[in-house]
């Protein structure tokens, strides 16, 4: 059986298919991961089949209207709506050709969340069975640990269930006129309703690439829903350069503080904010760059300016990290034991803000647009000096340390595709 895999995102969505894609070719699993053109080179080197999906998202997401939406978006969800809702309209022709045609080659098709819809769609047109993996969790259900936005938090309640429902909607809006110019130019089908689109999300199995112990796999939902742990990519034989590793010698712990694919038009003045809380609290850090090309042109002896390293190198050697709370980095700091404050520009990073100071391993949360130099100090005072904190963060890390999330991936993978009907049609499987 040959698998096609979709995501479309930033490197946080990427990097766990790659460590998913490594447990497939262990399970000789036959796939191809069908990502953004600028990861072509990463997946090539990682020796895992590639297929362009028509988009170049760093270039996408550095650009002025990707800035605009990224800088706005923690201030303004509907802001973010309109952006996002631009994004896919204007990109999906071409992720819709290139999907039509990957597809007629796979047996099985695999979707993220962005690229749910337009691959449900091609599902249905083909005849072919689709499961949906998401790195957040967004079923609706009843328990608050596993809603974006709960209405009543840390709490199992009906209104909960209420909240994910409307997610969805919220959801739909951003994908209908791209899911839809789909349909009718490409693909000659009628067009998918918010309630198609909401029946089809829920009865398609899922697994999650998360761990339990943070977003628990929810009593309501379906048994075709799996929460398999968090799909880490190791890269043990990475070697850091005689400037980094002269400068982790040097002193005690330092604090991680960068915000990876967010990119910013602010990037110097955000970059000064850190410097200043760093020396108010009288820490060492690392400010990494990311693709949000953080930089500043006056940089103190205890502070080190990182183009990049892997987080699971990286993260067990820092005291603490601030971060934007992507799905990926909010897994490596868990993992890594050490308390985090997240910063969130967008998306689902206000969940896992929410979920790092429920779970006591970090501070409140700083939304984006009200970071200031005041609010960081307080945050890394508060994560260096609150041995409550501390403790919490290392007992969640050890733990989360023992999962098995690519393996159990794999394995929720094959119960899904041994238990698919034979010989039905995937449209009426799921639709």
């Amino acid at each position: 059986m040959k698998m096609m895999i979709f995501s479309m995102g930033t490197r946080g969505d990427v990097q766990p298919l790659i460590a998913l894609g490594k447990g497939l070719q262990a399970a000789q699993i036959d796939f191809t991961l069908v990502v953004g053109s600028n990861f072509r080179d990463w997946l090539e080197d990682e020796g895992l089949p590639f297929a362009d999906l028509g988009v170049d998202m760093q270039a996408m997401m550095s650009s002025p209207a990707g800035q605009n939406w990224i800088e706005n978006s923690s201030s303004n969800p509907l802001n973010e709506m309109r952006h996002m809702h631009k994004m896919v309209t204007d990109n999906a022709l071409s992720m819709g050709e290139a999907s039509l045609q990957l597809c007629q080659q796979a047996d099985m098709l695999v979707s993220n969340l962005p690229t749910f819809s337009f691959v449900y769609s091609v599902a249905q047109k083909l005849n072919k069975p689709l499961i949906n993996i998401l790195l957040q969790p967004m079923k609706p259900t009843r328990l608050a640990d596993s809603t974006l936005r709960p209405i009543i938090p840390r709490h199992s309640n009906p209104l909960n269930l209420i909240s994910g429902y409307m997610g969805l909607a919220f959801l739909w809006q951003i994908f209908a006129d791209g899911t839809n110019q789909i349909r009718r130019e490409i693909l000659d089908m009628p067009p998918l309703t918010r309630g198609e689109f909401i029946g089809a999300w829920n009865r398609t199995p899922t697994i999650h690439g998360i761990s339990p112990l943070v977003a628990p796999n929810a009593p309501d939902w379906s048994a075709n829903t799996y929460t398999s742990g968090y799909w880490f990519l190791d890269q043990p034989d990475w070697q850091p350069s005689a400037e980094l590793s002269a400068f982790l010698e040097a002193g005690s712990a330092p604090v991680y503080l960068g915000f990876g694919s967010m990119s910013s038009s602010t990037a110097e003045q955000t970059a000064s904010i850190m410097i200043e809380a760093l020396q108010r609290t009288g820490q060492r850090g690392i400010i990494a760059s990311g693709w949000g090309g953080l930089k500043t042109s006056h940089v103190p002896d205890n502070i080190f300016l990182l183009d990049a390293a892997p987080h699971d190198w990286l993260f067990p050697q820092m005291t603490a990290a601030v971060h934007h709370g992507g799905s990926g980095t909010t897994a490596a700091a868990l993992r890594a034991g050490i308390p985090s404050t997240v910063v969130p520009h967008m998306g689902d990073q206000p969940y896992w803000g929410r979920r790092v100071h429920e779970l006591g391993v970090g501070p409140k949360m700083i939304p984006r647009h009200q970071l200031t130099a005041d609010r960081l100090t307080q945050a890394i005072q508060q994560m260096v000096n609150d041995s409550s904190m501390r403790q919490k963060a290392r007992e969640l890390g050890g733990k989360i340390q023992q999962e098995r999330g690519v393996e159990n991936g794999v394995q929720a993978l094959q119960a899904i595709l041994k238990n698919l009907p034979d010989a039905q049609p995937q449209k009426k499987v799921y639709a």
